[in-house]
């Protein structure tokens, strides 16, 4: 494994996982759906900048060119954004991590989709099964349990699904137009969407320092860098290689949960952990078995 691509790797990984200790922070004063907007009005300007300082003035005409498949990549990222902040309200920021993690499973099925040489077959079927039992070792969920905890999970696995179509129309995208150009046109249509939500959730009284910092962070981190390394990883390393770091994703999550937030590291949660990093490991086919090699007599 190249050390560059696992440097960045870990970084894409730390800068997504970071989001939903962020999220939780700050969806504690401030609503869902305009810590949704914010977080993007924060973090368009800032990527539009990196594109116009790499590109210079031909970013703009390639933003005005890449304006409807941004708008498409808005929407498939201003689902789940607000569904994230949502569903923090419900359950923890490591639940959170670990039900997203199963993105690259949704990858693999809308790419083979689109694709049928890349059909999910055997051990990658399997692997999308084992996915759902992971999540509810994490959860812990039960016959007897809450309708809100139910509501949160699902509205994850809804974003979770959301965001892997993000990714797969972006690898069809990316070969057009340049990875900050594309991110850059992909957040500014996902926030025209949730301005409107945005305002109309605007908070009644003056946030605390806490929340402000958080919020930033969420934009400038785990949505401006992250976005930033998503594309620069798909171009230079493919679409297969880019969805390890949703394995990664959970570790960070549960990590960040556990240390700032003081969020239990229980072990069902770490053997759920397992369970769902085994499960997207086999879905993606990033883990196949070796078959025994028969021996002559």
């Amino acid at each position: 494994m190249r050390p560059a691509y696992l440097v960045t790797l870990l970084a894409s990984a730390a800068a997504v996982g970071s989001q939903y200790m962020f999220i939780r922070v700050a969806v504690e004063e401030l609503d869902p759906a305009f810590l949704a907007g914010a977080r993007l009005a924060i973090a368009v300007p800032f990527i539009v900048a990196i594109a116009v300082r790499i590109f210079g003035s031909a970013a703009w005409s390639d933003l005005r060119r890449a304006g409807r498949p941004g708008l498409a990549i808005g929407v498939l990222n201003a689902v789940p954004f607000t569904l994230v902040a949502w569903a923090e309200t419900r359950v923890d920021s490591g639940i959170a991590a670990v039900t997203l993690a199963t993105i690259p499973i949704f990858v693999v099925m809308l790419v083979a989709l689109f694709v049928p040489a890349e059909r999910v077959t055997g051990l990658r079927l399997v692997g999308f099964a084992l996915g759902v039992v992971g999540v509810a070792i994490m959860a812990g969920l039960d016959p007897g349990a809450s309708k809100v905890n139910s509501l949160g999970l699902l509205a994850l696995l809804v974003a979770a699904a959301s965001f892997a179509g993000s990714q797969v129309y972006s690898r069809v995208k990316l070969d057009a137009f340049p990875g900050p150009v594309l991110a850059a046109a992909g957040m500014t249509g996902a926030l025209l969407l949730l301005v409107p939500f945005a305002l109309a959730s605007l908070p009644s009284h003056a946030p605390s320092l806490k929340a402000v910092s958080a919020l930033i962070a969420l934009a400038l981190v785990s949505t401006a860098a992250a976005q930033l390394l998503f594309y620069r990883m798909i171009r230079l390393y493919g679409i297969g290689s880019t969805t390890l770091g949703g394995y990664l994703v959970p570790v960070a999550g549960l990590c960040f949960g556990s240390l700032f937030l003081a969020e239990p590291f229980t072990v069902r949660k770490v053997v759920g952990l397992v369970v769902t990093l085994l499960a997207v490991a086999l879905g993606s086919g990033a883990f196949r078995p070796r078959r025994a090699q028969r021996v002559a007599l």
